[in-house]
Parts: C-alpha cells; structure tokens; sequence
C-alpha cells in the first residue's frame, strides 16, 4: 500500500525518495530488517556489556551493516532540506536513533503527521504525535514544536481497502 502514496505524490508533483531502510519483501536481495532501534536507552547499555553477542542480534542497527540502504539515507537528508510525512508508522522506541538523526537534522523542515481515522472518528494523531516527541533529545523539543504540524495542519490518510 505505500507504493499507492509514493505513486500518489509522484503523480501531483511532489519530489519524493524512497529508501527501503527496512528492506523489502518482495526483493530477496534487500531482506527485511526486524528488531529494535532504541540505542539511546540505559537498557541497550547494559545489553552491549554482555558478552553473549545474540543479545544484540536483533538490534536494527547491526541489521543496517548488511546493506547500503541507511547510508543512502543518511547521503539524501545531507543533500537539500526536506520534509518528512508519517504515513501509518507509529513512531515509537523501536526506530529511536534513526528517527532522531531525521527529525533532529538541520535540513528537516518540517514532519507531516497523515493520522489514522477509525471509524468512531477518534484518531491516532496524538498517540503519533507524542512518539515523535519521544524522538527528540530532551534539548531539542523546541525543534519539536517547530517542526510538527499541528492537528488543525495535518491531514486525514487516505484508506485503501484491497482484496
């Protein structure tokens, strides 16, 4: 479904790049990363210090070392500003230090909140908006609310219902 959005931004004009840092499931030549991404936490220091190397196995980072696909990304965002628009990622712990290297980043404008409406009308906006605050050094919140729109801003996702 997430090609229904790039090929939906690409149609109306928008640039877009797309980096498949997770990998892909249908290219057996960019597996698919699973695990943790929260470096940043006390309890991942306690983990590195074992000397049990499986603890780490699961950590997204040693999965990036396979490919290229993060220093790709790390290449783009030094490349011009841009925006990041969060389309049906719930911006929580488990991609912590890849999410701060791209909110915190100079050249990050501004982050688009596409929220989830269920159909009793609540919406997952505020959950999404509090875990993107998450990823924000506790410095830097200013850039936060700088940087993320506002509910009133953002804008319903689009559902697609395949079968």
């Amino acid at each position: 479904m997430g090609n229904l959005y790039y090929e939906n931004m690409k149609k109306n004009r928008i640039s877009v790049k797309s980096v498949q840092i997770h990998g892909d499931l249908t290219n057996v030549d960019n597996p698919i990363i699973f695990g943790y991404g929260d470096e940043m936490s006390e309890q991942f220091k306690t983990i590195e210090l074992y000397e049990n190397k499986e603890w780490l196995r699961f950590f997204k980072s040693f999965g990036y070392g396979l490919k290229t696909n993060y220093h790709k990304l790390l290449d783009f965002i030094e490349t011009d500003q841009f925006e990041i628009f969060v389309l049906g990622h719930s911006c929580g712990l488990s991609d912590r230090v890849m999410l701060n290297t791209l909110f915190e980043h100079s050249n990050c404008k501004l982050i688009r909140i596409f929220y989830h409406q269920r159909e009793d009308k609540s919406t997952d906006f505020m959950d999404v908006y509090q875990n993107i605050a998450r990823q924000f050094s506790l410095n830097k919140r200013g850039d936060f609310r700088k940087k993320v729109l506002s509910f009133e801003e953002s804008q319903k996702m689009p559902q697609s219902v395949s079968f």
